[in-house]
């Protein structure tokens, strides 16, 4: 491989890299927000402390 095309390959995997941590983070908080109630059940069920 060139060593510009290298470069370019670095670059473009640390964007799509910040991008997908933005993601992870929103899909995430989306999931925590709709399972809350559910994960509370659960915890309250099988007698686990959830923080």
């Amino acid at each position: 491989m060139k060593h510009w095309q290298e470069g370019r390959f670095y670059e473009l995997q640390k964007y799509y890299s910040q991008i997908n941590a933005r993601l992870v983070c929103k899909r995430n908080f989306l999931v925590v927000k709709l399972l809350r109630p559910f994960m509370g059940y659960l915890c309250n069920e099988t007698r686990i402390k959830c923080s």
